[in-house]
């Protein structure tokens, strides 16, 4: 899952920089925003695979960053993370449209496991997406679709009686 590009949205400068320094050395492609204005003005000049955001920001919050997103990109998943989960508890973060919620101290490996995660999932529900119109798409709208009716091989031949039996033999 190389190479997938990540809006990273985050008011808190330093903590902002070192998440995209390790998400960059992941080989994740890393865009920055401060503030949810900034990161609809980003989003609205490029795609991007997956957005992770902070809760509490000037400007514009998280809250209405996801909004946003779910309304004007609706396929771009988004990540959350905030101190402050007593805000999310009230809203319930599954009516709000997030897919994971860290939780304020996290490990760079509970980022890598929750990106992980959200873009796994986003891949097989497209696969299956992809399976299903493939299914769709080859499946025949008759009983005689895909046979070639012209040919008389064996499997092609429809006996009646066993007078027409006995002639084929």
């Amino acid at each position: 899952m190389t190479n997938k590009k990540i809006l990273l949205v985050e008011d808190d400068e330093s903590l902002r920089s070192t998440l995209s320094l390790c998400l960059d050395s992941e080989d994740f492609v890393v865009a920055e925003a401060q503030n949810g204005k900034e990161a609809l003005d980003l989003m609205n000049s490029e795609n991007f695979d997956l957005v992770i955001t902070d809760i509490q920001m000037p400007i514009m919050d998280g809250i209405e960053l996801l909004s946003n997103v779910q309304s004007l990109h609706p396929e771009t998943p988004v990540i959350t993370m905030t101190g402050f989960s007593n805000l999310l508890e009230d809203k319930g973060t599954q009516k709000l449209g997030i897919k994971k919620l860290l939780i304020k101290p996290f490990t760079f490996e509970d980022m890598l496991d929750a990106i992980n995660e959200v873009l796994s999932s986003i891949e097989a529900s497209k696969e299956n997406k992809r399976s299903h119109l493939q299914l769709v798409k080859n499946e025949p709208t008759s009983s005689t679709d895909g046979i070639d009716m012209s040919k008389k091989t064996s499997s092609s031949l429809f006996f009646t009686s066993k007078t027409d039996l006995k002639k084929a033999a």
